[in-house]
């Protein structure tokens, strides 16, 4: 009910969150996107906060009383939240004062992710770091009605088919000033249906010793190790929240696995240094068709896997059709992969090109105007097709 989930955002004191368990190192967040992110609205309202305005909802929603609930929440600190339990205590409380009763409920990262991606809660916290900078990476991946999906990232299960065909129409649109009226329109219709309450917009940070510099903070990336100077013994230590739930870069979906994913694998391109901007990786060049339906990539030659197996053609196109084909015999889930379903539903075959080492995507419609960039996320590494036979999942 609609009713219910206005009444919910206007009971939580989002400004005490912020100031007390952010140290003032966050905003209050109105909508899906960042403000620094291209094509957020300007003009979004907050749902202020106002207990009596949500005990007015909630009694015409039928709900007089109020009800009892649950809200979910990570057992340890993530980038974006690093005090998860004390943020859903304090939301707690606010619910509980206009008559909503949540029993909180946690999990260890990996189980919490699995559970809360299956549909198990009825709220939950969640954050998100941009893949590639896009609205595309938060609104579609959050919003669409095709994420929502076992394991959804639209934790929501929110489904409007409006908001469907604008997302669809600003991944097909190239210009940006073109694509901005789709994505405007698709906040206005999320804020009014409110799938989700925006808690905060978080800075980013990082801290190092000199000695281990230069480091910046990557705008879309976690920290970038192969740029630490050499430590003397060899060695460097990075504390981060919790430990990875897996290291396999196509089922990866949380934060602590993607740091160590995106210090151990290749992508064919990646992202400049402290920028959005993309640069050769493992693929030398490329070139588009016309219609922008079909992508050629070259291949760098001489480089070989740590297993000692070269890399090739071969071994790129494997990495992409395990994602895209649920029957390939490297694909080791019964589902499509989460980052696949999200970013390359729109590919239909990947496949060796005429020429030696080289690979071509082959689109059903012309890739969206990210596309280099998905390539260059995290999830697109390249594995080693000996290791993934050798080790299976």
């Amino acid at each position: 009910d609609v009713l219910v989930r206005r009444a919910v955002s206007h009971a939580i004191d989002k400004k005490a969150i912020v100031n007390g368990l952010y140290a003032g190192l966050a905003e209050v967040a109105v909508g899906p996107l960042p403000p620094n992110v291209f094509a957020a609205h300007p003009k979004l309202s907050d749902f202020d906060y106002d207990q009596e305005l949500a005990r007015e909802l909630l009694q015409e929603a039928g709900y007089p009383e109020g009800f009892e609930t649950t809200l979910w929440t990570m057992a340890g600190p993530r980038p974006y939240m690093p005090q998860p339990m004390r943020v859903a205590q304090v939301i707690q409380s606010d619910l509980a004062a206009v008559g909503i009763h949540a029993r909180i409920i946690s999990f260890e990262w990996g189980t919490y992710l699995d559970r809360v991606h299956r549909g198990h809660h009825d709220m939950a916290l969640l954050g998100w770091q941009a893949d590639n900078g896009d609205p595309d990476n938060f609104l579609f991946v959050h919003f669409d009605k095709s994420a929502a999906v076992p394991p959804a990232g639209n934790i929501a299960f929110y489904r409007d088919e409006r908001v469907h065909e604008l997302l669809l129409a600003g991944q097909r649109t190239v210009t940006p000033a073109d694509r901005l009226p789709y994505y405007l329109e698709a906040q206005e219709i999320i804020h009014r249906d409110v799938p989700m309450v925006p808690l905060v917009y978080t800075q980013k940070m990082i801290a190092h010793r000199n000695a281990f510099g230069p480091l910046t903070v990557e705008p879309v990336t976690h920290p970038l190790l192969r740029l630490v100077e050499t430590p003397v013994d060899g060695r460097l230590t990075f504390v981060r929240g919790t430990d990875s739930v897996k290291l396999d870069p196509a089922t990866v979906t949380d934060g602590e696995s993607s740091k160590v994913v995106e210090q151990i694998y290749d992508n064919l391109i990646r992202f400049a240094p402290g920028t959005a901007t993309i640069e050769p990786a493992l693929a030398t060049a490329w070139t588009r068709s016309d219609d922008g339906r079909t992508w050629t990539f070259t291949i760098r030659e001489g480089v070989t896997f740590h297993d000692g197996t070269p890399l090739d053609a071969a071994a790129v196109v494997n990495a992409f059709e395990r994602q895209r084909d649920p029957s390939h015999p490297h694909h080791f889930e019964e589902h499509q992969y989460a980052y696949w379903l999200d970013l390359f539903a729109f590919v239909e075959k990947v496949e060796v090109g005429e020429v030696p080492m080289t690979v071509v995507f082959r689109c059903s419609d012309p890739a969206p105007p990210f596309f280099l960039q998905e390539l260059a996320v995290f999830a697109m590494g390249i594995p080693s097709p000996a290791a993934l036979e050798k080790h299976g999942a």
